[in-house]
């Protein structure tokens, strides 16, 4: 095999790679939890707050209240409508951070109603790399 060809071959594979992202559970048993489980004792620190900036207008009361509980108990339709809205029109920064743990396990379970591109892109936002380390750590471990 000449060296063009396995280039050529090396570029399909990792192009075959990219376009198929869907999970398969391996025979071995890989699991997310141990990640997921880093991921919740690093922001386990971060405080719930009852009320968050919001448009009263986009955000109803039912809805904030439904976010001002413990992040690995907030609905997954809660979630992804505030991960939509975070930084406009509902929530800050703290506020995205302290439900990190929840947004990025419910998009690793494809439970999110949310793209995964659009989760990345709030994070960028909130700017997730110059959280303390731990929690920068356990996002990227993730």
């Amino acid at each position: 095999m000449t060296k063009t060809s396995l280039k050529l071959a090396a570029a399909l594979l990792v192009s075959a790679a990219l376009t198929d992202r869907s999970y398969r559970p391996s025979p071995t048993g890989f699991s997310l939890a141990p990640a997921a489980r880093a991921l919740e004792d690093a922001f386990a620190a971060l405080p719930v707050r009852e009320h968050t900036l919001h448009c009263t207008h986009c955000v109803s009361p039912a809805d904030e209240a439904a976010l001002a509980r413990p992040a690995h108990e907030v609905e997954p339709e809660v979630v992804s409508r505030f991960v939509r809205k975070a930084g406009t029109t509902w929530g800050e920064v703290d506020d995205l951070r302290r439900l990190t743990p929840r947004v990025l396990t419910l998009s690793a379970d494809n439970a999110l109603g949310v793209s995964r591109e659009l989760v990345w892109q709030k994070l960028r936002w909130a700017r997730w790399q110059e959280w303390p380390p731990q929690q920068v750590e356990a996002v990227g471990r993730f």
